[in-house]
């Protein structure tokens, strides 16, 4: 991904962890966190975004809501789907990165961070083509609750299958709108 975006003019790109960026302080008009706050330390990560932003300068951590909204049965399969995987993790013992830092949690820890003179979360949306082939594409870039994606045992415990025939059966070859929602948690420095 990065050998493509460096490609366009105009951005420069810098491999870093977030709380310790390399960059100049004072150099940025924004800074985001995309999907991945929940795996971040909040403190030095909060830090960090305030000392690299110039003043009135924006820190936006985004995470899409799971599930897109697409049609009723679709989605009632995305939420059983959704309870399969949850409980899978949890008789393995796997803890989410998101149960770390809880992502209904990172406005009040923008907030208390002492860092941001204004902290606000907005929600937005976006309307993208989707089809069956994209459930399951979504479905897999989920992560399954274990490293090994192979693994058919899970695949069947978690009834990947069961979700992509309902996708099929309900979608058939039909591209159709998704609707995702975001939620964008902003603080101003």
């Amino acid at each position: 991904m990065l050998a493509v975006a460096e490609r366009e003019p105009g951005v420069d790109y810098q491999e870093a962890y977030a709380h310790e960026t390399g960059l100049d302080g004072g150099s940025a008009d924004i800074v985001t966190s995309s999907q991945s706050l929940h795996w971040m330390e909040p403190g030095p990560t909060f830090a960090e975004a305030a000392r690299i932003l110039r003043a009135g300068g924006v820190f936006a951590a985004y995470d899409y809501d799971w599930k897109p909204a697409v049609d009723p049965e679709l989605d009632e399969a995305f939420e059983a789907y959704h309870a399969r995987r949850t409980e899978a993790r949890a008789k393995r013992g796997i803890q989410r990165g998101a149960d770390r830092y809880a992502k209904s949690g990172h406005l009040e820890r923008m907030q208390s961070s002492g860092h941001f003179r204004f902290c606000r979360e907005i929600v937005l949306h976006s309307i993208e083509d989707g089809n069956a082939e994209r459930v399951a594409g979504l479905v897999r870039s989920l992560g399954l609750p274990v490293a090994d994606v192979e693994d058919a045992e899970l695949v069947r415990e978690l009834g990947v299958d069961e979700l992509e025939a309902v996708a099929r059966r309900v979608l058939g070859d039909r591209t159709v709108p998704f609707l995702f929602g975001y939620r964008v948690r902003l603080g101003v420095v």
